[in-house]
């Protein structure tokens, strides 16, 4: 780009027939992403004829101010020519160390312009520095030229005072004038400019708009160390009505300049605090989890939320309002109203108010499962599946109540702390669990398929599965193919298998504790079945261990006992007979009497707790029935302590026991009673 377009994009404005030159228009960056620079300008200016009183230190200086701020500059004086003064005429002379003269517009003019912007937070270098004065100080004095001085345009042109209109100086803002003696005086502490032939005063002490400081404008200036003293603070003071016990005079100290110096305080209000919502427990859903190889595994979701009982759900930061400030003038300032938040504790929850904290904390009151919607934060003890388990739910583990209005699909799991209904079936593949009760609307099919529950099962029908129940299992329809392991009774009420096999039970294996109650076994096609009743393989495991724990007890004291030739340390005379043993013998079987003792006292405590399991099992083995209503169909073979009975022949409607005298599994007719 040329020198004659660049000229149109940065704008120059002679002033006064070429007493000086301003640049009315300087971008930082020009049209072809070019940076200004200061040699470029001086180019243009040497084009132009300028060639006096172009004062390149300024010119350098807003070149990098206009890059610093990435701002477009205006009225940019960078040319003065020399003033021509009449003889007689007065001149302004400063008292106090200044960088420049008062004929240099240049310099005047940029302190002029900055002490009008007002702006002095903005921490920049100054083209010259600032002339800190004193109230009452005495600073500028006015005496007349002794001789004429010819002057010069910015082209190098001489010019006569007789030609040029002179301006005197005028006491502008915060400026004192005595015409008898000419001199200038600050009418308050603050900061020196000219403007044209004005001399003024930027107090240095301001107050914020808020009315809660008064600030010492700390610029950097000729006079770093100055200070206002405790005089201008109280006068500033009392010109604004403000109490004298609002300054702080004795905590004034110097600072790094653009730190403004606070010399007064006011108390600002406290800050308030806006109403949150903390969740606690997590409401958000995952679908897929990845392995360390890398394979995602879509079975494992959270769709429903699964919280326990007393645990901590959200927490709501309560609004809370800061404390009332006070200005300067005494003015009470409130804090801004804060901000709430809706959110409702809803049903399943409870709430805690800390106070002091400000916090409010909701806690789940039951097991089940968390919602968040509308603002309102509820626990439900059921979890409605609106459909299947299936990739959509992903496996179910919960402490709540499950209601699956359809399928648990193959390969899915399903575990609850509580009941479990399903509207459809359980399909193959399928692990279920529940802590209570299970309600199965369809079948239970699939030889992967496993099905537990402390409480009652209820079903359909059992197909080639395996089932444990703790409590009540009842089955509507038929027991195929599967093994089932019930504490409770059994109860069969269909018609087989379809209108063609009549069966309940075929091809089953039912180990029970209590009593079968079916109206037909086994089928047309012949397949065999089998029944464990007054069966319990954790009591029979308890008894084992108790009988072998009592032998081993029994065995130690036999051991103490063969020590000795002499004694029997378990005859009831042993204290008598001890008298006619020797001494260090004596000694040895009192050892031995004592641990003895110490063995007999476990074997009682422990034969107390076999003889109640013990009980347990006579009990159950008494009250262990198999009731088949209307027909026995071969094979079916019934095991009860360890006895066995294979039915290979049709019968009759009957009642199979064991009898406790015989210890043999014996017939009766069957009775309609359960």
């Amino acid at each position: 780009m040329n020198t004659e377009e660049i000229s149109l994009e940065i704008e120059f404005e002679e002033i006064g027939k070429g007493s000086a030159m301003i640049i009315k228009r300087m971008p930082p960056i020009l049209e072809d992403d070019s940076p200004v620079s200061a040699d470029l300008l001086l180019e243009l200016l040497a084009k132009r004829g300028v060639n006096t009183g172009v004062d390149e230190e300024a010119l350098r200086y807003y070149v990098n101010l206009a890059k610093e701020t990435g701002k477009v500059w205006v009225n940019l004086m960078i040319a003065q020519g020399e003033p021509a003064i009449p003889r007689g005429k007065p001149v302004l002379k400063i008292n106090v160390p200044v960088d420049c003269e008062p004929s240099n517009r240049i310099r005047w003019g940029f302190l002029s312009n900055y002490m009008a912007s007002g702006d002095f937070n903005t921490e920049i270098s100054l083209l010259s520095k600032s002339i800190l004065l004193h109230e009452g100080q005495v600073f500028a004095t006015v005496l007349p030229t002794t001789e004429q001085k010819m002057g010069k345009t910015i082209y190098g042109k001489e010019t006569s005072p007789a030609r040029v209109r002179y301006h005197e100086w005028e006491a502008g803002e915060n400026v004192h004038y005595d015409e008898k003696k000419q001199i200038f005086s600050a009418g308050c502490c603050g900061y020196l400019f000219l403007r044209e032939n004005i001399v003024g005063i930027k107090e240095a002490l301001v107050l914020s708009e808020n009315d809660m400081k008064i600030l010492f404008i700390n610029l950097p200036r000729t006079n770093p160390a100055e200070l206002p003293d405790e005089k201008e603070m109280e006068s500033f003071a009392r010109k604004r009505s403000l109490p004298d016990d609002v300054l702080l005079t004795d905590e004034l100290m110097q600072l790094p300049s653009f730190q403004h110096i606070i010399v007064a305080s006011g108390s600002l209000p406290g800050e308030s605090k806006d109403a949150k919502i903390k969740l606690i427990s997590s409401i958000e859903n995952t679908i897929g989890v990845e392995d360390e190889h890398g394979k995602i595994d879509w079975k494992e979701c959270e769709v429903f939320h699964n919280v326990s009982e007393g645990e901590v759900l959200a927490e709501k930061q309560l609004p809370q309002q800061g404390k009332a400030g006070i200005n300067l003038f005494g003015k009470i300032i409130s804090a801004r109203l804060p901000k709430d938040v809706p959110f409702t504790p809803g049903g399943g929850t409870r709430s805690e108010t800390d106070e002091e904290a400000g916090i409010m904390r909701v806690y789940a009151v039951e097991d089940g499962i968390l919602e968040y919607k509308n603002n309102i934060l509820s626990v439900f003890s059921v979890m409605n599946i609106r459909g299947n388990v299936d990739y959509s739910t992903g496996h179910i583990k919960t402490k709540a109540n499950v209601n699956v209005q359809g399928d648990i699909q193959a390969g899915f799991n399903v575990e609850t702390s509580r009941n479990l209904i399903v509207s459809g079936t359980i399909e193959d593949n399928c692990k279920v669990k529940a802590g209570g009760g299970i309600q199965v609307m369809g079948g239970i099919i699939g030889e992967e398929t496993v099905v537990e529950c402390k409480g009652d099962l209820i079903a359909k029908y059992v197909e080639m599965c395996n089932v444990k129940v703790d409590g009540l299992m009842t089955i509507q329809r038929y027991i195929r193919g599967a093994k089932c392991l019930i504490k409770g009774n059994l109860t069969v009420f269909g018609h087989g298998i379809n209108l063609n096999e009549r069966g309940a039970l075929v091809d089953a294996e039912i180990k029970i504790s209590g009593s079968v109650f079916i109206p037909v076994v086994g089928s047309d096609a012949g397949l065999k079945s089998s029944i464990w009743f007054g069966h319990n393989e954790a009591l029979a495991r308890k008894i084992a261990r108790r009988e072998k724990t009592l032998k081993g007890l029994h065995d130690k004291i036999q051991i103490l006992n063969d020590q000795f030739d002499e004694v029997d340390i378990t005859a009831s005379d042993i204290y008598r007979k001890m008298q006619q043993i020797p001494a260090l013998t004596k000694e040895k079987v009192i050892q031995a009497i004592q641990e003895k003792n110490s063995l007999d006292k476990k074997i009682t405590m422990m034969q107390e707790i076999l003889d109640k399991e013990l009980a347990e099992r006579i009990k159950m083995l008494e009250s262990s029935r198999v009731n088949i209503s209307k027909k026995i169909i071969p094979d079916l073979v019934l095991h009860c302590d360890d006895m066995q009975l294979t039915i290979d022949t049709i019968e009759a409607p009957s009642m199979f026991y064991f009898n406790l005298k015989s210890r043999l599994i014996e017939r009766s007719s069957y009775l309609h009673t359960q």
